[in-house]
């Protein structure tokens, strides 16, 4: 696999079961360790604005991979912190998508559908969008990526299925 498409791959975020597509690259010399880690400086900048947009320590934490205690120290490092402050867990923020207050069951429906539709058609264009770049993706590759699918469709069968009451 290239180096560039391998780093396109790895720019945004992985879905759990293709991480280990990033196990293979650094067992095939594609990538190196230092590239997979965001520079200590880079890493402090990322979880200030995690933490800034609302988002907790610990949330943060395991977005960028690290301890709880590190992006602790990673803000005492990087001063007061200039985002919304929060004491317990009673002033977080709401969340940044609040549920759509629908009363009407048809539009709620078609909200939720709208919503679904639209994730897949977005995740199904940036997914062909990586194919199309040609990744020259390997036995092992290509069974974290295809794991990773069926994963997502399996957890998408069992909601069809509990919302059947099957």
């Amino acid at each position: 696999m290239p180096d560039e498409a391998f780093a396109k791959i790895l720019a945004g975020k992985l879905l759990p079961g293709v991480r280990d597509l990033a196990q293979w690259g650094l067992e095939r010399g594609h990538i190196t360790p230092a590239q997979l880690r965001l520079t200590v400086e880079a890493r402090r900048e990322q979880a200030a604005k995690l933490i800034e947009s609302g988002m907790s320590q610990r949330k943060a934490a395991k977005e960028l991979g690290v301890s709880k205690n590190t992006v602790r120290r990673d803000m005492v490092h990087n001063g007061p912190k200039t985002g919304p402050k929060r004491t317990t867990k009673a002033h977080k923020l709401p969340p940044t998508r609040p549920a759509p207050e629908i009363t009407d069951p048809v539009k709620e429906i078609n909200e939720f559908h709208r919503e679904l539709v639209t994730f897949l058609d977005d995740f199904t264009r940036r997914f062909n969008a990586w194919r199309a770049t040609g990744p020259l993706v390997d036995k092992d590759g290509k069974a974290a990526v295809m794991q990773a699918l069926y994963l997502c469709a399996d957890g998408f069968a069992r909601l069809a299925q509990e919302f059947d009451d099957r």
